[in-house]
């Protein structure tokens, strides 16, 4: 995402920008390949370094800092240049009450800015953030392909993409399995797809032999983004019934293809599934809601393309690179002119 935000910053017609990456490679480009790109390949203590260089030596008018572990760097620049910064949190890191130093450049940030509307309210909870100092920007992914989903199928498929992390297990792919067998017994050849590497990966195998339904469930691990493209040309809904998603990025991938899509009400997947809209949002610890809304999508052909194209059209009109970009430069001509 954080590569996201630097295309917009390097297209955006109102900004001069220079980017510097941790993980990214030296050589990359962003945008045009004009806008200055340095990437130190994971070496932190050379991207502090060339970093640091730079806040001494150039005229920035801003420091937007997208990655919570680099939120400190933002009081050296503010502490040597006196000029104002911005800070993005995107999402479960920053939900907690962050330790004192973390807390401090929150608080002393011109601007903080979140993905969504829950991130940002866990945020001004968790650290006494007023509201007011924040702007919500929410996310965008690339242009949709020209496709619609395929037909039911004698094997409709629900797919879920996303990793598979035992430390994080909120993703919702062992509630989905534990609603299999009642949907199944409507519709006796579904099939589950999971995408998506982890270390949970064993444990959800397991599940699924416990459950009865392993011979149902097909688990990809990692897949290629060919692979994902092909996954969601032939899925018949999108189900992640996540319980702590920042925001849920890979709804709006489903979305593009016209995917009806099935979320979890506990977190921010609401502010993009909204509920008999473009999907359904239920509780994600009742394997019983989940089937049943599952159940009735898959029988009724009308109501998942109805659902589908109202997806494409939320993503158009909200998520688009165009409807972020014009969010996320608002929010920074602000956060200058406030200073």
């Amino acid at each position: 995402m954080n590569r996201s935000i630097a295309e917009v910053m390097a297209r955006h017609p109102g900004f001069t920008a220079e980017f510097f990456s941790v993980h990214d490679r030296e050589g990359s480009v962003c945008g045009s390949g004009e806008t200055p790109f340095h990437g130190f390949q994971g070496r932190l203590a050379r991207f502090v370094l060339g970093a640091s260089r730079a806040f001494l030596g150039r005229q920035y008018d801003l420091l937007l800092v997208t990655h919570r572990n680099l939120f400190p760097l933002a009081l050296f620049w503010k502490a040597v240049t006196g000029r104002p910064y911005a800070l993005f949190g995107h999402g479960i890191e920053i939900w907690p009450r962050q330790t004192p130093l973390y807390r401090l450049a929150l608080h002393a940030a011109d601007v903080v800015l979140t993905n969504s509307r829950f991130t940002r309210d866990r945020l001004c909870a968790s650290n006494g953030i007023r509201p007011e100092r924040t702007e919500v920007v929410g996310l965008c992914v690339g242009d949709p392909p020209d496709a619609d989903p395929s037909p039911v199928s004698d094997a409709p498929l629900l797919l879920t993409v996303g990793r598979a992390a035992a430390g994080e297990a909120y993703k919702g792919q062992d509630t989905v399995i534990r609603a299999l067998p009642q949907i199944l017994r409507s519709f006796s050849t579904v099939r589950y797809v999971v995408a998506g590497g982890g270390d949970d990966l064993q444990r959800l195998r397991s599940l699924a032999a416990e459950t009865g339904v392993d011979s149902s469930v097909d688990f990809l691990g990692l897949i290629s983004e060919e692979d994902k493209d092909r996954l969601y040309r032939r899925a018949t809904i999108f189900v992640m019934p996540s319980r702590a998603e920042g925001f849920g990025l890979v709804f709006l991938e489903a979305m593009g293809y016209r995917l009806p899509c099935v979320a979890g009400n506990r977190d921010a997947s609401g502010e993009i599934v909204r509920d008999g809209i473009n999907g359904f949002t239920v509780d994600p610890g009742d394997p019983d809601a989940i089937a049943a809304v599952i159940v009735r999508l898959l029988g009724d052909p009308s109501l998942r393309a109805a659902m589908g194209r109202a997806g494409r059209s939320i993503r158009d009109a909200e998520f688009s690179f165009d409807a972020f970009s014009q969010r996320l430069g608002a929010a920074l001509y602000r956060a200058v002119a406030r200073a």
